[in-house]
């Protein structure tokens, strides 16, 4: 069985910071990728962040977030298989 690699970071809500984090996640073959903070928008009533075409997105939120916006976001590496 392989090892599963994480990596982790606060992104501060910085758009430039997630980019980097998820190419260079990616190129590292990172299976994991947890953002605290990670950049969103808002267009019209919809609230997104970034994607990234190797992985499959979560959206992390609680009832107690103000206004939908989440804290947390999760990325799993497509193809990854937990067993």
């Amino acid at each position: 069985m392989k090892d599963l690699s994480v990596v982790q970071l606060n992104t501060g809500r910085s758009s430039p910071v997630c980019d980097a984090i998820l190419s260079l996640a990616y190129e590292q073959g990172a299976d994991v990728v947890c953002l605290q903070e990670p950049w969103y928008g808002r267009l019209n009533d919809r609230i997104f962040t970034k994607s990234h075409p190797g992985y499959k997105k979560f959206l992390l939120s609680g009832d107690d977030e103000p206004n939908g916006v989440f804290k947390v976001t999760m990325y799993i590496a497509k193809g990854v298989q937990a067993f």
